[in-house]
């Protein structure tokens, strides 16, 4: 019996322990009938053991997030061995997520360094203007995030799972203040602990994941199987919690190992100083490759920059296909060339509207032609360490049909750090 109560009184001061990390939990934005997304608000503050216990709580009670398994413990060890040498703030959090799952860090069968919940391609755009570009004089940057709204056994013509939720349904913002690394705010789906969207941390520092058209993509699980080294979600982590500047991540992304999975990806990354650069893998030898902007405002869709950084470089474009990655680049290129004097966010949101997706096709990765949208729309202010944000809710057709998107009015998220 004193046994029984002892186990209890371990289980309740675990739990209260989670919930002194856990700042926040809460959904912001539901989704309904009508509203596609999902979207929840989490706030940690602590070590990261217990920033990914906690983290590894959520994912199991509120996402039934099932960890990777390695084909082989090998692969496992392995990829354990590397975290510690590599990317020690990670592998606090994995002991933490271990936990969480009631396993041992040295179960060498399970992967603790994901916590997948969904996987697809995404496309998106973004623009990024230096300071002295900006009519306040601060660095700002925009992008969207754009995806078919369907499941992942409609986009591969699989057989469908009972119960499965749509791709990027349930999406999250994510704050994480550690003891060691950076504090930064994050964005995603998929993967509650690496985000697929990007975000900033303290330093100022903006980090945005798109997909590159140019490089395959693998079936490859986000955790498990025979990963090595870091998945492109762990990349945009990594330099989170540990970069400053555009210099600092260069030398991660040539430093670390990286794995594709399912969607090959290419990051456009900057400093409140004014100076990013677009980060991408060639086809040709799988070596990095970097696209700097010299001070001056920086684009990015889905193709590989490296190949055409020239307009005049571009391949024939069918003029019909409007979610075209080239295409997109020219509307957002002639925005640029055509705009006068300093932008403003306002300039960026007007930017980003002007390549929203809405269509019907299956140019990015889809089994078959089916309604792809603009999910997320980020504005972010670097010298403030502010995100802007809106969602999509759902389509709005007019008269004779032509569709635009609903989206919830526009949320700041500011990273709060306690001095």
């Amino acid at each position: 019996m004193r046994f029984v109560y002892f186990f209890i009184l371990l289980c309740l001061l675990s739990m209260s322990l989670s919930a002194g990390v856990i700042e926040k939990n809460e959904i912001i934005l539901d989704k309904s009938k009508t509203d596609y997304l999902q979207v929840r608000h989490i706030v940690l503050r602590g070590s990261g053991y217990e920033t990914g216990k906690a983290l590894g709580e959520i994912a199991r009670n509120d996402y039934d997030v099932k960890l990777g398994k390695y084909v082989k413990p090998v692969f496992g060890k392995g990829r354990k061995l590397y975290m510690q040498q590599k990317y020690p703030i990670m592998y606090e959090r994995m002991k933490g997520i271990a936990k969480a799952f009631g396993h041992d860090i040295n179960n060498d069968d399970f992967d603790f360094s994901s916590l997948p919940y969904d996987a697809a391609p995404f496309s998106c755009s973004a623009i990024f203007v230096p300071p002295a570009q900006s009519l306040n004089g601060n660095p700002i940057l925009g992008r969207t995030c754009d995806f078919y709204f369907c499941s992942l056994a409609k986009l591969t013509g699989t057989k469908p799972v009972p119960r499965q939720c749509d791709l990027f349904q349930r999406s999250f913002v994510l704050e994480i203040y550690p003891d060691k690394g950076y504090a930064s705010m994050s964005f995603g789906t998929l993967d509650l602990l690496n985000p697929i969207i990007g975000g900033i941390n303290e330093k100022g520092l903006v980090v945005c994941s798109l997909a590159d058209d140019s490089l395959p993509g693998e079936m490859t699980p986000l955790g498990g199987g025979r990963l090595c080294g870091l998945t492109p979600l762990q990349v945009v982590r990594y330099i989170l919690d540990n970069c400053a500047t555009v210099e600092e991540a260069k030398l991660a992304y040539i430093n670390n190992v990286r794995t594709t999975i399912f969607d090959s990806t290419h990051l456009l990354v900057a400093e409140p100083s004014g100076k990013s650069s677009v980060f991408e893998t060639a086809d040709v030898d799988l070596l990095p490759r970097f696209t700097d902007n010299g001070g001056n405002v920086q684009l990015l869709t889905n193709f590989a920059l490296w190949k055409y950084p020239e307009v005049k470089d571009f391949p024939e474009i069918n003029p019909k296909e409007e979610y075209n990655p080239f295409l997109r680049y020219i509307k957002l290129f002639n925005y640029i060339r055509e705009h006068k004097g300093k932008y403003t966010e306002e300039d960026l949101r007007n930017a980003m509207a002007s390549v929203y997706a809405r269509t019907i096709d299956a140019n990015e990765g889809a089994a078959r032609p089916l309604p792809c949208r603009t999910l997320w729309r980020v504005i972010y202010d670097m010298k403030e360490l502010t995100a802007k944000l809106v969602f999509y809710r759902h389509d709005i057709k007019d008269a004779d049909g032509k569709i635009s998107l609903k989206f919830s009015k526009e949320i700041t998220f500011k990273l709060n750090i306690k001095k």
